[in-house]
């Protein structure tokens, strides 16, 4: 077996395992006194919001990456070329994302709470911005050193790459933090569930609104370019 192929099945058992490890969680919390009820909410809200998929996808369309790309070659089960077993890490991640964020929001709220309200509502959206601009950046750098792809603009995929990525958890940070938040007020799963279609439809109008009057993140060769401008549910007449 080829290092690269040791490699991908190592990674394909890691995800797994840490998914594995999602599901046995809230019997965990379950026991130690927590909610099993909350855990599962949270979960569901990452789970049933595509727009973490979407995010995912127009990132790569915008950028020459490929997320995991060694799984995209070796396992021929791919959504939008993006492997199947990458939702499941990604799911993970993306889960420490936003319980990482739910704590630094309620701290900033905290230290906050004797100010006006609006003077509030100024420094959490700022907080957000630079905390969803920050966990893209990492995340990208993260990735950087990768073997198996290479940047064709690294400065572009540093910096406006990841503003763009960033653009799911502006959303999605602010509406995760709403489940269950308020006490007495306890989400069922019907409704985090539609509270997060809701979330991924606003994402994949900004990214949209992106597509059409800011472009691609570099310049897209003529011979790559759409053959028709538009949308192509309207063809223009001759």
């Amino acid at each position: 077996m080829s290092t690269m192929s040791r490699e991908c099945n190592e990674n394909l058992a890691k995800s797994i395992e840490e998914r594995k490890s999602l599901l046995l969680a809230p019997q965990l919390q379950k026991e130690m006194g927590g909610s099993e009820v909350g855990f599962s909410s949270s979960n569901l809200w990452l789970a049933e919001d595509p727009s973490k998929r979407w995010g995912e996808l127009f990132f790569l369309l915008y950028t020459p990456f490929w997320l995991t790309l060694c799984l995209g070659i070796i396992i021929p089960y791919k959504l939008y070329e993006v492997p199947h077993t990458t939702f499941l890490l990604t799911h993970v991640c993306f889960l420490f994302y936003h319980v990482s964020s739910n704590m630094t929001l309620r701290r900033l709220q905290h230290s906050i709470d004797h100010l006006p309200e609006k003077t509030q509502w100024l420094f959490k959206a700022a907080w957000i911005l630079a905390f969803s601009y920050f966990m893209a950046y990492l995340e990208t750098l993260a990735i950087s050193n990768f073997p198996y792809y290479e940047f064709v603009d690294r400065d572009a995929m540093y910096k406006v790459g990841s503003l763009f990525y960033a653009i799911y958890f502006m959303v999605s940070f602010p509406m995760f933090l709403r489940i269950d938040e308020k006490p007495g007020n306890q989400w069922d799963l019907p409704r985090v569930a539609i509270d997060a279609l809701g979330a991924a439809m606003l994402v994949t109008i900004i990214l949209d609104w992106w597509r059409i009057f800011l472009g691609p993140i570099v310049p897209v060769p003529d011979s790559k370019q759409c053959l028709q401008p538009g949308l192509p549910w309207f063809p223009r007449n001759p």
